[in-house]
């Protein structure tokens, strides 16, 4: 199996654990626990090229191939991660945007918002929270945030192959 979709398909299968496991709970909504998403895709992103480095390219690799195996890494993730999110807010978690719907609109009333203000903006939000949506938003974020995050393991595990002298 291409180590791109390996990683790609550990670090997805990872995080759909890892946020099974927080709904199970019942802590899904904790935004700390949440941080761990970032550690699981930072640390699936580092073996990933790791091991891309020393397996496939003979342990040398320049920090523009080494972001770009990781981006190959992320696209692979975020296929699984959109996947995911459709059958978790489809039907493990329907009420999930509800639940934040409702919670938006205590945060605003707490604001001192008018109700006109509030139904403005509940009513813009509401476009957005369909499990499509969402989907969307998780592949588009979840590549956006990786390509970020690829760029620390990418520096880090650069390793220029000496030039051999004549």
């Amino acid at each position: 199996m291409d180590n791109r979709l390996k990683f790609g398909l550990l670090i997805g299968l990872a995080s759909a654990v890892f946020t099974l496991l927080l709904y199970v709970v019942g802590v899904d909504d904790n935004k700390g626990l949440g941080m761990i998403s970032f550690l699981i895709l930072f640390g699936g992103l580092w073996l990933g090229i790791k091991e891309i480095r020393d397996q496939e390219k003979g342990g040398f690799i320049t920090f523009n191939d080494a972001w770009k195996q990781g981006f190959r890494i992320i696209l692979w993730s975020s296929v699984v991660t959109t996947v995911f999110t459709l059958i978790y807010m489809g039907w493990i978690n329907p009420d999930l945007m509800a639940n934040q719907l409702e919670a938006s609109r205590i945060e605003m009333e707490e604001e001192g918002l008018s109700s006109e203000q509030i139904d403005q903006a509940m009513s813009m939000t509401a476009m957005f929270t369909t499990p499509w949506a969402a989907a969307v938003f998780a592949f588009l974020g979840n590549l956006f945030i990786g390509m970020l995050i690829a760029l620390i393991p990418a520096a880090i595990l650069k390793k220029i192959e000496p030039e051999i002298l004549a």
